[in-house]
């Protein structure tokens, strides 16, 4: 009872600072509370900020992939269209460089104005493989096996896969004197052909990972595949044709580099031979095993159309 009977002034002072006293606390602790709950609430808002922005981010970067890869995938039917016409035998324009037994070697020159023109010839050499096309498109799919055939190889790496079976990789090869190392950054799509042929495509792009470098003149793939045909009656034979167009950069005459590419493809087809019939060897079946861990080994090729 704070007024019992009659109160000195004195108890009527202590008593009215003391309930003064209590009323400044509870607005002090009130005035805590409140500006810990906006403080709570401030808190909160931000971090919702913080998620809708990374949303926007994430949504941002699904929708560039999926532009990207239809672009890809756009391109990678350009190229194939292009290619296929190539080895139509009723196109014209090739003419038979060299021979050697069942292979062989033909040039032509595709003038600018046309999707892939170039000063540079178009080189076309095609034959009989004693492999299967399997044995074949396994030493294409990474490059653990990719020194067993191409002396030009020097090392490489996949560097993102950017559409259904397409990836972008890098490449170099060791100079040549006397001209400096070059190197390549190559869109790379394999394609299965409802007849049972499987394309496997390259062409120049760029990449984040892969810019220009000192150490190296970079070159250009303009046009390149590898088709692999199966053979009718005979799993452990096809006929592989590879069409090369390359523009290898920095200081190349183009009469000499028109010559000296119709060389090379004869014993590269001789070599892929061999390098099919063997075994891998246990490093390279480790740089599989290692790459498939990391998601990076193996093909899934689904039939096109064409």
């Amino acid at each position: 009872d704070l007024f019992p009977g009659t109160l000195s002034k004195e108890d009527i002072r202590l008593k009215t600072g003391n309930i003064e006293s209590q009323l400044r606390k509870l607005e002090h602790d009130g005035s805590l509370w409140v500006a810990e709950r906006f403080k709570q609430l401030d808190s909160a808002v931000r971090t919702l900020q913080e998620k809708l922005q990374a949303s926007e981010s994430v949504y941002d970067e699904l929708i560039g992939r999926k532009k990207a890869a239809v672009h890809y995938s756009l391109m990678n039917d350009i190229v194939l269209n292009k290619v296929l016409n190539l080895i139509d035998q009723n196109d014209p324009g090739w003419e038979l460089i060299r021979s050697d037994g069942d292979i062989n070697v033909y040039r032509k020159f595709i003038r600018g104005g046309e999707t892939f023109g170039s000063q540079y010839a178009c080189v076309k050499c095609s034959g009989i493989i004693h492999a299967s096309p399997e044995s074949i498109l396994t030493l294409f799919e990474d490059n653990t096996r990719v020194r067993e055939y191409n002396t030009f190889f020097d090392r490489g790496r996949d560097l993102e896969t950017v559409a259904e079976n397409t990836k972008v990789v890098w490449a170099c090869s060791p100079p040549i004197f006397p001209f400096k190392a070059r190197d390549f950054c190559t869109v790379v799509h394999f394609r299965k052909l409802k007849d049972g042929t499987v394309v496997v495509l390259n062409r120049a792009t760029t990449h984040e990972e892969a810019p220009v470098s000192n150490d190296f003149v970079r070159a250009a793939i303009v046009l390149a595949a590898n088709i692999i045909q199966p053979v009718p009656g005979n799993p452990n034979a096809c006929k592989l044709t590879m069409i090369t167009q390359l523009d290898p950069g920095g200081f190349a005459p183009p009469v000499i580099v028109n010559n000296v590419c119709t060389i090379g493809p004869i014993s590269f087809m001789r070599l892929i031979e061999s390098a099919a019939k063997r075994t891998p060897s246990h490093q390279v079946i480790m740089e599989k095993k290692k790459l498939a861990a990391e998601g990076k080994g193996g093909l899934k090729l689904t039939t096109h159309k064409s």
